[in-house]
């Protein structure tokens, strides 16, 4: 049995032809995480978020330049669900300097509502969140601002999360702690990146290596 600590995360390319421009300014000034996961905020919405701690930065792997941000407080209902979310940019120029702990703002970046599967298929539902990754993408600056304490990781079931979807996009872009899991089916590839890899735990749930090297499990 063991224990793994990971922000729950999907994997992202840089290759879609919708990240090639930069959104208009103008967003709202200060947007809370928590509105943009619960749905409050929309997709498109051109977004600043002032204040957020860095909780991981993506620098394994071939596809590397995003980060996950958090909330430092605690949602007075929700309590640390939906209170983290990927910042998407292919850029490692965007991210250098920033480490995990760095409290940002991440101005002028647009929700998108992300997905692999092909839209114009009828079975898709591409305006169902449950079927997508909630990010902010291609801000126009991200500017440290101080440093915090990253919050703990919340400890999760994996059962729970694959028996209900809407329980595992409540803990989407959060750091979550799986404890005392077995590995079902250890390393395979995925995809053509031949540093992504993946295993299922208890759950089943899939662990990728997105950010960091599985090891020797």
């Amino acid at each position: 049995m063991l224990s793994l600590a990971a922000a729950l995360v999907a994997c992202r390319g840089g290759d879609d032809d919708d990240d090639t421009t930069t959104p208009d300014a103008g967003g709202a000034d200060d947007t809370s995480i928590y509105d943009i996961q619960d749905g409050t905020v929309g997709d498109g919405a051109i977004v600043t978020l002032r204040g957020v701690v860095v909780v991981a930065i993506d620098n394994y792997g071939n596809s590397r330049g995003s980060l996950w941000v958090a909330e430092p407080d605690e949602h007075a209902t929700y309590g640390r669900a939906y209170s983290g979310v990927q910042v998407f940019t292919s850029d490692l120029s965007v991210v250098a300097g920033l480490a995990v702990g760095d409290l940002v703002d991440v101005v002028d970046a647009e929700v998108d509502e992300f997905t692999f599967a092909d839209c114009a298929d009828p079975d898709v539902d591409c305006d169902d969140t449950l079927q997508t990754l909630t990010e902010v993408k291609l801000p126009a600056s991200i500017d440290k601002v101080g440093t915090a304490a990253v919050p703990a990781p919340v400890v999760v079931r994996p059962q729970d999360l694959a028996a209900d979807p809407n329980e595992a996009e409540k803990w989407e872009g959060v750091l979550i702690r799986f404890d005392d899991v077995a590995v079902t089916q250890g390393p395979r590839d995925i995809g053509s990146d031949t540093t992504l890899k993946g295993i299922r735990v208890t759950g089943p749930f899939q662990v990728q290596s997105a950010l960091t090297d599985l090891g020797d499990v």
